[in-house]
């Protein structure tokens, strides 16, 4: 634990191994690259993912979260809290912000694709998921 720690200095407290994940994945990103996974929300949410949002917020844009708390994200029934999360390597720019209800199937998942790529309308509302455009991301750690 010691060692991980070291390699990845965003891991605080009683954080999860995968916030050594983000860390790395993100290190490794070049301009502009894109970095995306499905994982546990918390780090957005718990004193221990104070040291990861620092680092997004200084160095990347977070473009896309979509909280899938009530979606069946897995093969196997899991309480994970799961959201996708789209940073990227650059100035911060405009982001989603979305929530998937329990009705989010592979229909939903095309019609909130399609609605993420006609960046005509920054709000919606439908049965399975409610999304906004955001002119940013919120800035700092906390």
């Amino acid at each position: 634990m010691k060692a991980y720690r070291q390699a990845c200095p965003t891991t605080e407290g009683r954080a999860d191994i995968y916030i050594g994940f983000y860390e790395a994945g993100l290190r490794k990103l070049r301009q502009d690259g894109k970095l995306g996974f499905i994982c546990a929300d918390r780090w957005m949410r718990n004193q221990y993912g104070r040291g990861l949002r620092q680092l997004v917020t200084r160095r990347y844009s977070m473009d896309l979260v979509l909280t899938m708390h009530d979606v069946d994200a897995f093969e196997e029934q899991v309480s994970a809290y799961p959201a996708i999360t789209v940073i990227s390597r650059g100035a911060q720019g405009a982001a989603i912000a979305a929530d998937a209800t329990g009705a989010f199937d592979a229909e939903a998942a095309r019609h909130f694709r399609a609605w993420i790529a006609e960046p005509s309308q920054d709000l919606i509302k439908a049965s399975s998921y409610h999304a906004a455009r955001l002119p940013h991301w919120f800035p700092g750690k906390d």
